[in-house]
């Protein structure tokens, strides 16, 4: 395990790092954010001049930084310029503000020239790099010692994708020659050396055996069927062995793209029926994945009234040692003895800003690939979370809880051994404001009200606010100290220019429509109690991917049943229970996100 922990250790502390440079960029600045901003209400007018006073003070630490990254073969520009950049495409691809698109362009066109042809890269396992043969000679990127960051890649191959598909949507003879010189390098580079190699490689890189899980390498769709199946965890049955990771949703959201990008010019995104054939298949394995982790949540919206959140792969990180502390709230830097693991917690809200772009980009292209999820109806249950099961209801001093499904714990105390490290309640509220999350306010209007909140306490001078924002927002514990809190700076705040792109939707009739439910009936088992085998039977309204599963009394799956699309109707299985101790089992039914319990009795 101590592999994976150094790994995931450098990306954060490199992070961290970007983060309190471009907080001490606003320091030094501060002078300049008093004026006109302070006080204007956020128009559009207000808000493009805004995202074009920071961009033109800003775009050229990208491509410096690209330039400088690259060149010392460090793959972590990759990551962060998706982090900083992909609001902001989104923004300029709806404004058909061509000037920024531009730019963009020629800053992703900048590691094209830094890609290596191989024949072989490296993996780290177990504490060592071994060669891979590729089946093909592959353009890459690689550090110094010719090994590839997966995930550092795998996000800025998604930003990639994305912007094939935002410039095709762009007149040709609109477009640059920085946005045709992308569409053409491009699109090989994506499907063929990295989305084709990973997915589909004899020779597979994906691997769990620095989770100490299980030995093996797979490739991504070996992968991807082996965590919906939950076959990872025999050597050590952590939560996390399946759990659904940043880099999988990547990848997958980057074939979505690129598919609907072929649908929408064949010429410029080749694709042979095979291989598109082969990539919708990965789809469908993909989405059956992300169904099957999604658990509905009852909330109540800013009237009281009932309304369903959506939470993602629920438990799944609970053993994980950045999750050690998140059953304690408490004020203090937390001691050993407050130790305590909250059950079933959700993603933490920073790492789950993926869901923005990932989950939009299946919904916006679900009929290029021939799929119905997400549809409307996710969509709004996702953006449900975030209003209702996330915010503490104070729009004077908003706050958000560190996970998604409302657990306020303490995050990454220690982290890999970085001694008075840690995230304490409500510290990654932050991430509201640059996540991109109000973009999904066209499902849900009252995320308007959350972002134009979050806009004035922002730019408010009342000292009470301006302690609060300092309290609370991009401050964490570093030497059991907090740090400084960063400015907004209207110039330069690269914390700015994600929040200010999501000023983009208004409510829209999707976001008004009540949300019905799925509905399907988990039957009594019969004979019940039983000796050795009963019989199950299940109603389902209309098609859907279903997992019928069997746990005993301590919550641990014992066998799975049904892991499958059906159609609707009744449905029957029997269960042997030979070999099984006796006592009580429970019987659960998913579809989607909606989960039916029923206890059942084993007699011998």
């Amino acid at each position: 395990m101590a592999n994976f922990w150094k790994t995931k250790s450098l990306f954060f502390i490199i992070t961290i790092i970007a983060e309190f440079a471009f907080a001490r960029d606003g320091i030094s600045l501060q002078k300049t954010t008093e004026g006109q901003h302070w006080k204007s209400e956020p128009t559009p007018q207000v808000v493009e001049a805004m995202i074009d006073t920071i961009w033109q003070h800003r775009k050229q630490y990208f491509v410096d930084r690209m330039h400088a990254g690259l060149q010392a073969h460090n793959q972590q520009i990759l990551y962060t310029t998706q982090g900083l950049t992909n609001n902001l495409l989104i923004w300029a691809s709806q404004k058909r503000n061509n000037q920024i698109l531009d730019d963009l362009a020629a800053i992703y066109l900048i590691p094209y020239s830094y890609l290596q042809s191989t024949n072989q890269y490296q993996v780290y396992i177990d504490g060592h790099y071994y060669a891979v043969p590729l089946d093909a000679p592959a353009k890459m990127w690689l550090t110094g010692d010719g090994h590839e960051t997966i995930l550092s890649v795998s996000q800025f191959i998604y930003l990639l994708s994305k912007t094939i598909n935002v410039f095709l949507d762009i007149d040709p003879a609109d477009r640059t020659q920085n946005m045709n010189d992308l569409l053409a390098f491009y699109p090989t580079v994506i499907l063929k050396d990295h989305l084709w190699r990973w997915i589909f490689s004899d020779q597979g890189v994906f691997q769990v055996n620095g989770w100490a899980c299980n030995k093996g390498l797979f490739n991504h769709y070996e992968f991807m069927e082996k965590r919906l199946n939950r076959e990872f965890g025999t050597d050590h049955d952590f939560s996390y062995c399946n759990s659904v990771t940043d880099t999988d949703m990547w990848i997958l959201a980057s074939v979505v793209e690129m598919v609907a990008a072929h649908e929408k010019n064949s010429t410029l995104v080749p694709l042979d029926a095979d291989k598109k054939q082969r990539f919708l298949d990965y789809v469908q394995l993909g989405n059956d994945l992300l169904q099957s982790r999604l658990t509905e949540s009852q909330l109540l919206d800013f009237n009281n009234n009932p309304v369903i959140g959506l939470n993602f792969d629920l438990g799944a990180w609970d053993d994980h040692p950045d999750h050690a502390y998140t059953g304690y709230s408490g004020a203090t830097f937390p001691q050993p003895s407050d130790a305590a693991r909250a059950k079933n917690v959700g993603w933490d809200i920073s790492h789950a800003r993926r869901f923005v772009h990932v989950f939009e980009s299946l919904h916006e292209n679900r009929d290029a690939v021939g799929q119905t999820f997400p549809d409307d109806e996710v969509m709004t249950k996702l953006s449900n979370q975030v209003a209702y099961g996330t915010f503490n209801r104070d729009f004077e001093k908003p706050l958000f809880t560190n996970f998604m499904d409302g657990t306020n714990g303490w995050y990454r105390v220690n982290y890999s051994g970085r001694v008075g490290f840690a995230y304490a309640p409500y510290d990654q509220s932050i991430s509201l404001i640059t996540g991109g999350y109000c973009f999904w306010s066209k499902y849900n209007p009252d995320l308007i009200r959350l972002r134009n909140a979050l806009w004035t306490m922002i730019f408010s001078q009342n000292p009470e606010i301006v302690q609060h924002r300092q309290s609370h927002y991009g401050v964490l514990y570093i030497g059991y100290e907090r740090t400084a809190p960063p400015t907004f700076n209207t110039s330069y705040s690269f914390k700015l220019l994600n929040f200010l792109p999501t000023f983009l939707n208004e409510p829209t009739d999707v976001a008004m429509r009540p949300v019905k439910a799925i509905h399907f009936r988990l039957y009594s088992a019969y004979p019940n109690p039983f000796n050795s085998t009963t019989n199950i039977q299940y109603d389902l309204e209309k098609t859907g991917f279903v997992r019928l599963g069997i746990y005993n009394i301590d919550g641990r799956e014992t066998k799975v049943l049904v892991n499958k699309s059906q159609n609707s109707g009744r449905h029957q299985i029997s269960w042997d229970a030979h070999g099984l101790a006796s006592g009580i089992y429970i019987l659960q039914l998913r579809i989607g996100a909606k989960v039916q319990n029923r206890k059942i009795l084993l007699l011998k």
